[in-house]
Parts: C-alpha cells; structure tokens; sequence
C-alpha cells in the first residue's frame, strides 16, 4: 500500500503532543507500508542550515524481517513553512493588539496556502493509493490532492477549533475543519469523547468515524532528584486556554491555604506563561510554583516520576496523551471530565465538577491515602502496557486497508 501521509512535522515546542504522536505512528506505519511523509520544518529549525524549500530523506532504513515489511520505508518530504497548529494568542494580547488580530488570521492563512500548494505541486509525481492527514494544517492540500487523484481520504483529528476555543468559534478554522470532516471518506478520533464532540458540534456521521487512542511506548528517563522535601503537584502542557493552564494556578492558590508542604512545577511553554506569572505574583505564590519551560522529554519524563500527583485540568482534551505518559510512570493522575485518556485506564480521580474545590478535594484524597493511590497507580500503569505505538499503528494500517477496500 502507497500511502501519502501530511503531518505536523517531527515533535518541537510548537506542535506540542500532535508531533510526538504523529511521529510513532509514522514510524510504525512505515513497517507496513511504503510511507511517503509530508510534514511542516519550521523557518526557525531551518535558521542555520542551508536549506532549499523542501527536500527528501529516507529516514527509515532499519533491517525489517517480516515478510509483509520488506519492502516498506519511509520517505519524509519536509516543507520549510512558519505554520504552526497552536497559533492562539492569549486574552492579553487579544486585548492589547485587537486590531492585529485580523492580520495574524491572514498571514497564517497565507502560510497554510503555501504549505499546501508546495504540497500539491510535489505530489504530482508520487504514487499513492490513500491520503492520510493529520488535523486542519493538512485539509487544504488533501482536499485538493483528493479531487485531483479521486484517491481515498483519511482524517485523523488530534484536537479541534472547539477544543481550544472551548466553545463552537464560528471562525475560519472551525469551519475548515467542518469541510474536512465531511469531505474526508473516514474520520480517526483520538477518543469516544472527542468522537461526541464531531457528532454534535461538528455534525459528523458518527458511522464515518473511527475511534483509536493513543498508545506510549517505554520511556526514557534521565536522572534527576527533587531539590526539596515537599510533595510536587505537576502540570505538563502546553500553556493555554484549552489545557487550563491558568486553572492549576488556581488550584496551586487553594492548596496553599489548606497544605504548606507544597511544591507547584509546570513543565512546557505556550501563550499564558506571562499571565500564569503574573497570576502567581498576585496570590503571593510565586515562591512556590516553579516554570521549567520547554524541556526534552526525558528530563519531563524524571519530574513526573519525582511528583506526587499530576493534574490535567484540560477544558477539553481529546485525549492527553502527558495523562498517559504519567501513568505508565506510576504517577498518579487527577483530570477534568473532559479527558479522552480515561477511557482506556482501570481507575483514575476523575473530576465531575470542573471548578477548583473539586481538584482540592482530589488531590488531597491522594496525599492522604497514599497507600491506596499508590495500588491504583500501579494498576492503571499495567492497564496502559499493551497500548504501545505499534498497536495504535497496526489499527490505523487496518482502518487505511479497509478505507481502500471500500473505495
């Protein structure tokens, strides 16, 4: 099977757990089939290499010794563009630079333009017989690819306009990925939640869409001991609206006034980080929550196994895929009622009212009884061990194999 896959580009600060993902599925899929790998190179990691437009790599050359991948690879196609899935800016910035905004909704529209018609133009001799894209930076050019090749089209969504927003935006993004949807001839959902949202915000047949989690393979984790004795309570995310970045300061303020022996540490980097600062200097909590920024995944990975509880306060979260990697570290985990990830773990405090006395409560159950969240723990670490990537990717292979039958 030929398939022409467009995606987020390799994992980076920008495209936050949609290019970690996209990344294990592209590499997995690749020992099925011939793989042939669109992606976003952005102008920053471009900065000092000399660099045409784009250009081919063959990144997969690894001996394979099943029969049925012996003659699968990966050809990766990197577009050099300023495009970037998260270009939301924050509700400061949105105040102060109103009139700007219109003009930032251009240039990335004039950017997906590029990245697409690039696209277009260097698949015009490829061969393939399923187009397999990745969220709403990938519709345009699938779009078209699928009328000009009358090719099967397959969607994956990671996360929507809805989810960001955290409401239906009628803007030009939520009505890109509404034509997507509908155009495409399968729908991949990340969750039966995130499945919902398509049904009844998006007006998607739900028989056109396929649910596949997530999965996580064995991480790898640098050394690394906490510098202090107080029990950590860790957010990892980006900073944003969607991920209720601002919310776990909050959290972090209401703790406070019931437990002193607290430590606050927010790994990742986004929009809000001045307005989360901000927050923490005018509770007076600053001295207790530490921001790491970006940091390399093993090094996130060593925190969490130094935490005692991590909080997914997410406003909507397709799935969440930190969640997952938290547990398989015998984390345990508190999240919002709108996490995708709870549907593939045993037992997990799960918050069925979002406000913040709810995630006090949770997370103070889990301090007190350490004992019993400590069995929970393990056994949601042991319920996540068979989701690996190649899983994931073996049902996708099998989603695409059918799509093409059917078409």
């Amino acid at each position: 099977m030929e398939v022409l896959m467009i995606g987020p580009g390799n994992p980076n600060p920008q495209n936050s757990g949609l290019g970690i993902a996209c990344y294990h599925i592209a590499q997995n899929l690749a020992k099925n089939v011939h793989l042939k790998l669109f992606s976003v190179e952005s102008a920053e990691e471009l900065a000092d290499q000399e660099t045409e437009t784009s250009r081919t790599e063959t990144l997969n050359r690894q001996k394979l010794t099943n029969k049925k991948q012996l003659n699968a690879d990966l050809v990766h196609l990197s577009v050099k563009s300023e495009l970037n899935p998260y270009f939301y800016a924050s509700s400061v910035e949105i105040e102060q630079h109103q009139n700007d905004n219109k003009n930032i909704e251009i240039s990335v529209q004039e950017a997906l333009e590029d990245f697409s018609q690039i696209i277009i133009s260097k698949s015009r001799n490829l061969d393939f017989d399923i187009i397999y894209a990745h969220d709403w930076t990938a519709i345009p050019a699938s779009k078209n690819l699928k009328e000009l090749s009358g090719k099967p089209f397959v969607l994956h969504i990671h996360a929507l306009d809805y989810d960001r927003a955290g409401k239906i935006s009628n803007s030009w993004l939520f009505d890109l990925e509404k034509e997507g949807m509908q155009i495409a001839d399968l729908v991949i959902a990340v969750s039966e939640y995130h499945k919902k949202i398509m049904v009844k915000e998006y007006g998607i047949k739900a028989s056109k869409i396929k649910v596949i989690h997530h999965g996580i393979d064995e991480l790898q984790v640098s050394d690394y001991k906490a510098p202090f004795d107080e029990d950590i309570i860790l957010f990892c995310g980006r900073l944003s609206l969607q991920k209720g970045a601002k919310t776990f300061i909050d959290i972090a303020d209401a703790l406070l006034k019931k437990e002193k022996n607290l430590r606050f540490v927010v790994t990742g980097q986004g929009e809000l980080l001045e307005e989360m600062i901000a927050s923490s200097t005018e509770k007076a909590i600053l001295d207790k929550i530490h921001f790491t920024g970006h940091l390399p995944q093993e090094d996130v990975f060593a925190i969490m196994k130094a935490s005692q509880v991590m909080v997914m306060p997410s406003l909507s979260e397709p799935f969440g895929l930190s969640a997952l990697e938290a547990v398989s570290l015998e984390l345990p985990v508190v999240l919002s009622k709108n996490c995708g990830v709870a549907e593939v773990l045993k037992d997990v405090p799960k918050v069925v009212k979002s406000n913040i006395d709810s995630y006090v409560t949770a997370i103070r159950e889990i301090l007190t009884n350490r004992e019993q969240s400590s069995k929970i723990a393990k056994d949601n670490a042991e319920s996540v061990k068979k989701r690996n990537w190649e899983t994931v990717s073996d049902d996708i292979f099998s989603a695409l194999k059918q799509e093409l039958k059917n078409g």
